[in-house]
């Protein structure tokens, strides 16, 4: 039994893998009618962009079971294997799980067999080694094509795909252009190589927050624009690998969808790095919840109820529904059901408003607390001012969802809401915190798991393998009955008839009556004798 892999032993194993993963994904494709095909199709390409995804993700633990299944299966002493060598094992298993789902997914779609080839690092060897610089299955002009050139024709087909909504294609087409400038723009996508990612990314991390608006960063390289900022102004280590994420799935795009180069030159190791842990977020406290809702300003008497900042926490508050979401319903999506006469949000895709999965196209019902209020009334008063929106206040800016969250969250820091200082620095109190709040108040009124992913659009995944929950399958034909059952468990433990009551006029005092002044006339002098 060998103590240590080398790189030529971990080379083959990995191909065996792949090999037998790839038999047993594209076994048996047999279709009784085209529907069947179609769903086949749609499920291989949501499987397919998740196994992309993965390449990315942290190690769960089913993952380290089947590192540890193949070093034992290859003959080599578990204890003589390296982490370094691990990660490698690991990195490959990944790409052959994502290389066989292409596969199938090519199959699925009618191509020929004989033109589906393997790419990567399981490659067949006699295409691999013929010629370093032979592209198989690529047009005349693949390695002629320069990164500027390319990021508009990958920009073009996320938005003809769908992928990205009409704002979405600005906030990253900039971040590829931002490398395009860095790395030089007529630069052949065959020619960038890791090096030149590794450089981009150590430089991103230190990118100024407000490089693209400051007047001091005008006309400015980001080389320049870092060398002027303090560390206290760069952005922070989520942001730029949020931006870095970019940049890799343009090279993953380059591979997959395109071909124009051979492999992703983003290293496996940095690819890894770009999801980094989150801040896990808190719901609002009691006390925060009394004093935001219990506030003068929440309460004022001078219209406020008719008001944005008036609705739009109380609906996140009781619907469990995500900022963009409810900051883009519209008047027609407050709806009536037929059957039971509840009163719903129809929360649905549209050519503003994408939403985040699958699971997030739901029907919601509206809480009875919310109706009592009189949001009802609000919504015909919308409609007799000939209204489109629920909220038309934010329609005005260049993103509405954007400037609910900045409205809300100045709303907040005004109020000072803020973290504990023993929960600064790993928690984080946001806009999303209310959806904390009602998630919380379904648990404790008992509602099961099922029905609290249903009214929230979560889908539940195992943690041990991050695969969908067979639980997460509670479809959307459940009888609108029963989510208002469960929707109306949903209680605070709050005196809303104090907190509520709007606020009293300022008091004014009587104004007091001034008499003017007369100016009396001089006396007259007094006769001379």
């Amino acid at each position: 039994m060998s103590t240590a892999p080398d790189a030529k032993a971990i080379k083959e194993a990995l191909r065996k893998y792949f090999e037998e993963h790839l038999r047993q994904t594209t076994t048996g494709i047999r279709f009784n009618n085209p529907s069947d095909q179609e769903e086949a199709v749609e499920i291989a390409q949501s499987d397919y962009w998740s196994a992309l995804e993965s390449l990315t993700a942290p190690v769960y633990a089913s993952e380290e079971k089947e590192v540890a299944e193949l070093i034992s299966n290859s003959g080599w002493n578990e204890e003589g294997v390296n982490q370094l060598t691990r990660d490698e094992i690991l990195d490959g298993i990944r790409e052959a799980q994502a290389e066989s789902l292409r596969i199938l997914l090519a199959k699925l779609k009618g191509k020929d067999e004989n033109e589906i080839t393997p790419q990567g690092r399981f490659k067949p060897e006699a295409v691999q080694t013929a010629n370093v610089e032979t592209y198989t299955n690529l047009p005349p002009t693949a390695k002629a094509i320069t990164l500027d050139d390319f990021i508009t024709k990958y920009c073009d087909k996320q938005e003809e795909d769908e992928w990205w909504d009409v704002k979405t294609r600005p906030n990253h087409e900039s971040d590829l252009r931002l490398f395009a400038a860095f790395v030089g723009k007529d630069k052949k996508m065959h020619e960038i190589t890791a090096d030149d990612v590794i450089k981009y990314e150590a430089l991103l991390r230190k990118k100024p927050k407000n490089f693209s608006k400051a007047k001091r960063y005008r006309n400015k390289s980001l080389e320049e624009a870092v060398a002027m900022a303090k560390e206290s102004e760069w952005i922070t280590a989520q942001t730029a690998s949020k931006h870095y994420a970019n940049v890799n799935q343009l090279f993953d795009s380059a591979q997959i969808d395109f071909r124009c180069i051979k492999a992703n030159p983003v290293p496996a190791k940095l690819r890894r790095r770009i999801k980094i842990k989150k801040k896990k977020r808190l719901p609002y406290s009691k006390e925060q919840l009394e004093k935001w809702f219990g506030s003068a300003r929440f309460n004022r008497a001078d219209g406020f109820k008719k008001s944005f900042k008036f609705w739009f926490p109380l609906i996140l508050l009781f619907s469990g529904g995500r900022s963009a979401e409810i900051s883009m319903l519209r008047l027609k999506d407050i709806r009536k059901d037929p059957e039971t006469g509840i009163y719903y949000f129809d929360i649905t895709p549209y050519e503003y408003r994408r939403l985040k999965n699958t699971p997030s196209v739901r029907k919601v019902p509206i809480h009875p607390f919310l109706i009592r209020q009189g949001f009802l009334e609000y919504v015909k008063d919308l409609k007799r001012k000939k209204e489109h929106m629920l909220f038309p206040e934010n329609m005005g800016a260049k993103s509405p969802s954007d400037s609910a969250g900045k409205k809300i969250r100045r709303e907040r820091d005004e109020l000072k809401i803020k973290l504990k200082e023993k929960d600064q620095g790993q928690y984080m109190l946001d806009i999303h915190s209310f959806r904390g709040n009602f998630t919380d108040a379904l648990r404790n009124a008992g509602v099961v798991v099922e029905h609290r992913d249903l009214l929230t659009g979560r889908t539940v995944r195992n943690p041990e393998t991050a695969k969908e929950s067979s639980d997460s399958s509670y479809g959307e034909n459940n009888p609108m009955r029963l989510k208002y059952e469960c929707i109306c468990k949903v209680k605070y433990p709050l005196d809303w008839e104090k907190l509520l009551k709007p606020a009293a006029p300022p008091k004014r005092g009587r104004k007091k009556t001034v008499t003017p002044r007369v100016r009396r006339a001089p006396a007259p002098l007094p006769e001379s004798e």
